[in-house]
């Protein structure tokens, strides 16, 4: 079987799967596994648990999620590598397309009735919008990385550090009360999707440019 196969039937995968949960959260406010997990992610009452996760929380807000991508941009420009910077910039376009899938799929945020909520938040729950801007950035600099001419060892600290930052703040959306962990599956799959259409598209700019 060709490799161009086997991308292509992970990726018609990731889209069902993708559907299936984000149909299934239209129709649902929250899943019986969601309350569990969130109950007991917030018994582990710990301060550097809740500083770490506060933290975590207004990294991904708007305004320093897009300053961050704006000094991103910038520092590739200034080291002249210009097809990775518009790479980097392209990364805002998810943000905003999740935003219409917010309001398309209307999921009401956890209820303070029934979890802790320790931070407000303004729009709808599915899917999480730090984790869709978190999968597609980093997603994106793990793939500069690893078609740098970077060491081997830095490519695995880059992808293991990625997924351990995913990892966490999918816990602290949680943790905070912010979304369920269907939410934050949903903004992984919804970012891994959008990423694989952004690096195929890039992928082709770049053929067509050389």
């Amino acid at each position: 079987m060709s490799s161009l196969l086997i991308r292509q039937k992970r990726f018609v995968s990731l889209v069902l799967c993708t559907l299936i949960l984000t149909v299934s959260a239209w129709l649902t406010p929250y899943f019986q596994w969601d309350l569990s997990l969130a109950l007991f992610i917030q018994s582990l009452d710990l301060p550097v648990v809740k500083n770490v996760s506060y933290f975590l929380h207004e990294l991904g807000q708007p305004i320093l999620a897009t300053l961050g991508l704006i000094i991103l941009t910038g520092v590739f420009l200034l080291i002249n590598l210009r097809a990775p910077a518009v790479l980097v910039a392209a990364t805002v376009i998810p943000n905003a397309l999740n935003q219409g899938i917010k309001s398309i799929i209307a999921r009401p945020r956890p209820d303070e009735s029934i979890v802790q909520v320790l931070v407000e938040s303004g729009s709808n729950s599915f899917p999480s919008g730090h984790l869709v801007h978190f999968t597609v950035l980093l997603g994106t600099l793990v793939y500069l990385i690893m078609r740098s001419n970077a060491s081997r060892h830095t490519k695995i600290f880059a992808t293991v550090s990625a997924v351990a930052a995913i990892c966490a703040i999918s816990f602290a959306r949680v943790y905070l009360g912010a979304h369920w962990a269907s939410d934050v599956v949903g903004g992984v799959l919804w970012g891994v999707m959008y990423l694989s259409i952004m690096l195929f598209l890039y992928t082709k700019w770049r053929k067509s440019r050389s």
